[in-house]
This record gives structure tokens, sequence and C-alpha cells, in this order.
């Protein structure tokens, strides 16, 4: 039976994939995807580098203040004790706060801190409060 002109021809060997329609890349191609892919990660890996420098940099240089514990001596004053984190040799001013059952500050003190040999220097302080304090913290410190 003769097959009409205008009909679509039926290969044998099954459908094609796209790589038999387009042509598959050559290795042109392929090279310079390559070195596309290692720009892009040499870039990615100096940005990570640069960001590591930068944050290590940036954290050597402030001292940072954590709570060891407090206790509320009566209605007028509160002892908080606290550890100071900065590079030694250095010399911080720690905002230390009391705290009332209502979260409102009753006591707020500067504490002068350092110098020291050590990284790490724990500080007791007392703080006068306006009426009986719940907790005590030290607030934030920073160089002078």
């Amino acid at each position: 039976m003769p097959r009409p002109p205008d009909s679509p021809s039926v290969s044998s060997s099954g459908p094609t994939g796209p790589a038999d329609r387009y042509g598959r890349p050559g290795a042109g191609e392929q090279g310079r995807r390559r070195r596309r892919f290692v720009v892009v990660v040499a870039v990615l890996l100096v940005l990570g580098l640069a960001y590591a420098v930068w944050f290590g940099a940036a954290s050597r240089d402030r001292a940072t203040a954590r709570t060891q514990g407090f206790d509320v001596i009566d209605d007028t004053s509160t002892r908080v004790t606290f550890t100071v984190s900065m590079p030694r040799g250095s010399v911080a001013d720690c905002q230390v706060e009391a705290l009332s059952s209502g979260s409102a500050q009753v006591g707020l003190v500067t504490v002068p801190v350092g110098p020291s040999d050590t990284t790490a220097v724990t500080v007791r302080t007392v703080l006068v409060t306006s009426e009986r304090a719940t907790t005590g913290q030290p607030v934030g410190c920073t160089l002078r």
C-alpha cells in the first residue's frame, strides 16, 4: 500500500533524543563550561576566605560579657558576677543592670574592667537599686 507523500515518516530505530536532534556539545563547549565552573569556585573560595579574615579581625577588637550569676542582697542592692572576654592588656567599660519583677531597670552602673594578662576576666560588682531587683546582668562592654 503506497503512503501519501504528506504523511510523516516514522523511523524504525525509535524516537530520537535531544542530543541526536541538536548535536552533542563539542570539546570546546565542555572546556568553556569547565573553566567557568573553576572560576566560580575560585571566586567563592576567595570570598569565603575574605569573610573569615574580616570576621576574625572584627571579633578580636571587642569586649563581650557573659553573666555568671547574681545575688539580690536586699531591697536596695544586688550583686552581679560576670566574665568579660577581651584582648589581653585592654581596658573595657561594662554596663551592668538590675531589673525588677516587671522587667523595669531599677539599677545601672558602669564598671571599668582591666587591663589583664588574660583574655577572660571575672568581675563581681554591687549595684544600688531603687527597689528590690529580681535579676542582674551585664548589658554590654566597650573597649576604651
